[in-house]
């Protein structure tokens, strides 16, 4: 902007006139650097919380990989100790009755037909 020339120097109102526009800009890109700051540290805030919120995903999940892979074992030897206990049952009943069987009945000849 060019100032008009005037017998003494420069137009004072004109000067003070852009002397405060010159101050309302300057407040301005203040306030937005301000902002800005204020915005720059609430994504630094930010992604500290999602780093912090990730890591304790990363446990949580770590803690529940293992308790899955300890609830797998527990079930497969429990399922073991069933099955073994069934085939034991079985064995024991197979010999009940094989010793319910008459003796007679086994040593009694086909009969011819």
């Amino acid at each position: 902007m060019e100032f008009s020339v005037v017998a003494m120097g420069y137009d004072r109102e004109q000067v003070d006139s852009r002397m405060a526009e010159l101050s309302e800009q300057l407040t301005c890109l203040l306030e937005q650097a301000r902002v800005a700051a204020a915005a720059a540290e609430m994504l630094a805030q930010a992604r500290a919380e999602l780093a912090a919120a990730q890591r304790e995903a990363e446990r949580v999940r770590a803690r529940a990989y293992q308790d899955a892979l300890r609830a797998r074992r527990d079930f497969e030897a429990a399922l073991h100790a069933r099955r073994q206990r069934e085939q034991r049952a079985d064995e024991i009943l197979h010999g009940v009755r094989l010793a319910q069987v008459p003796a007679s009945a086994e040593e009694t000849p086909a009969v011819a037909g």
